[in-house]
């Protein structure tokens, strides 16, 4: 089977080779013929451009994501998190992903060595649950031009339940690169944040309901989560009368009042001899 290049070629031979008989043989040349023989040489100078131009573009497309790819290994080399190019083999039995490099982060991950996991089968790295819709999946993002994000819940690594956070990326029509992140301490964190954030939403309703209480009965009532009234409290306190908030002063007051007379200290009154 041609290339699809040599194939657009030979037709463009073959479309001049029509329009050079039309031009050469002499019972075809009429007015028929003549703007037959235009159309086709027309056609095939356009074919030929546009094949220079398609030929161009795929070229500039293959340069860019060749360079795309060896910017994204070299980075790939220094990232933190598991990462590992898979190659689809299609001559193992049967056809699968094969792991063709992998990171140190990978080693650590995985708690393999790296002979071990180069060359081998992606889905064996798996735990068993997840390897037959994580292959299906990989072979859906095969060739396509988007990376694609996703979250794995309830997986079982080396014994404890973890939440991964990956990252597909097609690199060719047989390769990809998978990068794999552990955020099972990270979502423990936000669901706690969470759950504060909701304790500290319900305690500021139930304060706002106790200031509006104290208020409406004029009762000093306390504030969740602090030692203070709301501001009802403290303008009951203003209003109490004197004399219950300070009796001494106001026994005094009432004796003046009253016209008594006020005794000096004996020891002051009394005359010597």
């Amino acid at each position: 089977m041609l290339p699809p290049q040599a194939g657009l070629r030979l037709l463009i031979a073959m479309i001049a080779l029509v329009g050079l008989f039309f031009a050469l043989y002499p019972p075809l040349l009429n007015w028929e013929t003549v703007f037959g023989f235009k159309f086709f040489v027309l056609n095939a100078i356009i074919s030929y451009w546009v094949f220079r131009f398609a030929q161009s573009l795929i070229r500039t497309h293959q340069s860019a994501q060749a360079l795309s790819n060896a910017r994204f290994r070299a980075a790939a080399q220094g990232n933190l998190d598991p990462f590992m190019i898979l190659h689809w083999d299609p001559t193992h039995t049967p056809a699968t992903f094969v792991v063709a490099e992998a990171n140190q982060s990978s080693v650590q991950f995985l708690r393999r060595p790296l002979e071990n996991i180069l060359g081998q089968r992606f889905v064996d790295l798996l735990p068993e649950p997840a390897r037959a819709s994580t292959e299906d999946f990989l072979k859906t993002r095969l060739g396509l031009p988007d990376p694609i994000d996703g979250e794995q819940s309830g997986l079982e690594i080396h014994g404890q339940r973890r939440r991964l956070r990956y990252q597909v990326i097609p690199l060719s029509a047989t390769e990809l690169a998978v990068a794999v992140q552990d955020i099972t301490l990270l979502r423990e964190v936000q669901e706690h944040e969470m759950q504060l954030a909701l304790a500290e939403q319900r305690v500021s309703i139930l304060n706002s309901l106790i200031t509006k209480l104290s208020h409406e009965f004029r009762t000093p009532l306390t504030i969740i989560g602090t030692d203070r009234a709301p501001p009802g409290k403290r303008h009951q306190h203003r209003k109490t009368p004197t004399a219950l908030r300070h009796p001494a002063k106001a026994n005094s007051t009432a004796g003046q009042a009253a016209g008594g007379r006020h005794h000096p200290h004996p020891a002051r009154d009394t005359q010597p001899g």
